[in-house]
């Protein structure tokens, strides 16, 4: 890995590898984290379920609900994890001339007399 700067806390700095190490390590930790709890989730959410099957009770219908958005919050933060990773991955990498997008301008030079010009100008396309 490249060392390049970068800014924390409105300070430009090099960061070592071990810090580029500790961060990719910390991500990978998050991420089997929430993989973990959507699990755990998944099977108390059956569990929940079955219980609110059982009981019909106004208590179980709020629980229920909670224990889904919960599971949702954290399906949506480990695809912020995964984005952010991927950006994070891409900030290490070079970019070349041949990644830029390129655009080309065509420029057009007239030589004449200004008379010939707006001759032009007023035929248009006619000859």
């Amino acid at each position: 890995m490249k060392n390049e700067l970068i800014e924390h806390d409105g300070n430009p700095y090099v960061p070592s590898i071990y810090e580029k190490d500790a961060v990719a390590e910390d991500i990978d930790d998050a991420s089997q984290t929430y993989k973990t709890l959507i699990e755990k989730g998944g099977e108390a959410l059956d569990i929940a379920f079955d219980i609110l099957e059982g009981t019909e009770h106004p208590r179980a219908v709020e629980t229920f609900s909670g224990l889904m958005k919960t599971i949702s919050d954290v399906t949506s933060k480990m695809v912020d994890l995964q984005i952010t990773k991927k950006e994070l991955a891409g900030a290490g990498e070079s970019k070349s001339p041949n990644d830029e997008k390129t655009s080309n301008t065509q420029n057009n030079f007239y030589v004449g007399t200004p008379a010939e010009l707006q001759e032009l100008l007023r035929n248009g396309d006619n000859e």
